[in-house]
């Protein structure tokens, strides 16, 4: 679905969405923003919902459609002069979708791109300038020696595209990246996988082809798991990235590097946390510092670091489930932090509602080991056909959780306790009260049941794993471990 909300308000919160799984904020305009979500029923009904909201989050619902055939998750969303351009998964194997709705929830149109090698399956990254676009393309659930760049515009007619090959044929994958300031140029961010051995990638790419690739060691004790999830381009023309790498079976440490224009390392954090930590998204600050979105277990992390590289604060959320994945500029300045089912307003000193500040993140400085990757473009002939769309009833609203004026400072809120953790049935609450309303929620962000709190919430009709119950009046919330 697509948001509209703005302006930098005296208060901050929380602002949550009731039934999806995943979301892009994007800037349309002070007092204007479009948020792309997507609510999923099963993994053969997935739908793509638009949401108006205003300077204060109220919000209005404007469309709701699904994909024929049905199967689509939502990977990114970009504003183009004309309207929201959409890329999800295509069941199809070398083919992709792009979805390009207007400010009113219609149609543009609805096309899969055809004809790409290597299962193809998805555009995990778009860019935008004015009504062109770039789409970066890669695989489903597996990692691939070739993707493509796709570039286009809001007429929905005109495609070229470029396949992209590393010459030594080690399978790859970029999950995210960031315009650079130079017209069809970008850098990229994702992992490479050798053997048994995973580490960083990171490349450079305009319209000519790969500027640079290169891979970043960050000496993980683990195989198959280094990657990069987000980058950004900072004010003063250098960019930063976030990386995670395995420290035990069980545990990751995140990374933070700062990088010139060549990619080389200007330096290096390597941020730690008891619980292990898993980076999710950074972006700059008005004072040039770095803030680092990233989790430990469920709870989500904001660290603040300072141009340099050095430790500044950590604040945690005790109370919220699930990490920060993105950051976003409103169409007034104000930042934003996202994930399936959350909004949260940020200050620029890092803080936001619900987070407090914690000491279990330490810092120190790390130095990767960088290797220069060999890489092969050609000219590629891709085709675009039509998509069916079928209406749905949207479902999302927007709805304000914790909401705080002046200086952020902690929620006070009820704690909220679970027995038996985990159980095959009956589970009890602390301190809820009876017919209290609450939500219950898998993982992903799926809501898999609602109801009134009386003698307990019964988990025997629901398949063996962890859920996420809140209760709708206080917003406490409370982690449930099915048997």
């Amino acid at each position: 679905m697509l948001l509209l909300a703005t302006a930098i308000h005296a208060q901050i919160g929380n602002h949550g969405l009731n039934a999806s799984s995943a979301m892009h904020l994007l800037n349309a305009g002070p007092g204007d923003e479009l948020l792309v979500i997507e609510r999923r029923f099963g993994f053969d009904s997935s739908y793509v919902e638009l949401l108006h909201a205003d300077a204060d989050w109220a919000s209005t619902q404007l469309a709701s459609y699904r994909f024929n055939p049905a199967l689509y998750f939502l990977f990114d969303a970009e504003r183009l002069t004309s309207g929201s351009l959409v890329s999800g998964l295509f069941p199809t194997p070398g083919a992709s979708s792009l979805l390009l709705l207007n400010d009113d929830g219609s149609i543009a149109w609805s096309k899969t791109i055809n004809g790409m090698e290597g299962s193809q399956r998805r555009f995990p990254k778009l860019f935008a300038e004015g009504d062109d676009f770039v789409a970066y393309s890669n695989t489903d659930g597996f990692f691939s020696d070739l993707f493509y760049r796709l570039e286009g515009d809001a007429s929905g007619t005109a495609w070229s595209a470029m396949e992209i090959s590393t010459n030594d044929d080690v399978p790859q994958r970029f999950y995210d990246g960031t315009a650079t300031g130079t017209p069809g140029d970008h850098i990229l961010v994702g992992s490479r996988v050798e053997g048994a051995e995973a580490q960083v990638l990171l490349a450079r790419i305009d319209g000519s082809g790969v500027q640079w690739m290169k891979q970043y060691d960050l000496g993980s004790a683990e195989t198959q798991f280094e990657e990069a999830t987000d980058a950004v381009t900072l004010s003063n023309g250098e960019f930063a990235c976030v990386m995670t790498a395995r420290e035990t079976a069980s545990t990751t440490a995140a990374f933070v590097m700062r990088f010139n224009g060549n990619g080389d390392p200007i330096w290096t954090t390597k941020l730690t946390d008891a619980g292990g930590l898993f980076a999710g998204a950074v972006t700059e600050l008005a004072d040039g510092s770095l803030l680092v979105a990233a989790s430990s277990g469920f709870a989500p992390r904001l660290v603040k670091l300072t141009s340099g590289g050095a430790f500044s604060t950590a604040t945690g959320c005790a109370t919220c489930f699930g990490g920060i994945g993105s950051f976003t500029r409103t169409g007034n300045g104000g930042l934003v932090g996202t994930n399936g089912g959350m909004v949260f307003e940020i200050t620029e000193e890092g803080l936001a509602c619900d987070f407090a500040a914690i000491a279990s993140v330490t810092a120190a400085p790390y130095s990767p080991v960088v290797t220069s990757i060999a890489t092969t473009a050609v000219a590629a002939t891709l085709t675009a056909g039509d998509v069916p769309m079928l209406d749905r009833v949207p479902v999302n609203m927007l709805s304000d959780g914790c909401v705080l004026s002046g200086v952020p400072e902690q929620h006070d809120r009820t704690a909220l306790k679970a027995y038996p953790v985990p159980s095959a049935g009956l589970v009890r609450l602390t301190d809820a009260r009876s017919g209290e309303p609450f939500t219950l929620r898998a993982l992903d962000g799926r809501m898999v049941a609602q109801g009134r709190y009386r003698d307990g919430v019964d988990l025997g009709a629901l398949p063996s794993g962890a859920y996420l119950l809140e209760l709708t009046t206080t917003g406490a919330r409370v982690r449930l471990v099915r048997e």
